[in-house]
């Protein structure tokens, strides 16, 4: 199961990568909204997969 959360919360980073090239860059430059987004979105597919594991 750790192994699927682990995959599930990877490939969710990667996406928003995808969509937000600078987001780490914007992260670092200290945007908060740039980082209440990833953690928005981190937090959501979280959430999603916890529910998913549980039924």
């Amino acid at each position: 199961m750790g192994r699927r959360s682990f995959f599930v919360q990877t490939l969710v980073f990667v996406g928003v990568r995808l969509a937000f090239a600078d987001l780490c860059e914007r992260i670092a430059a200290d945007e908060t909204g740039s980082a209440i987004l990833l953690a928005g979105i981190s937090l959501a597919a979280g959430l999603l997969n916890a529910a998913c594991m549980s039924y």
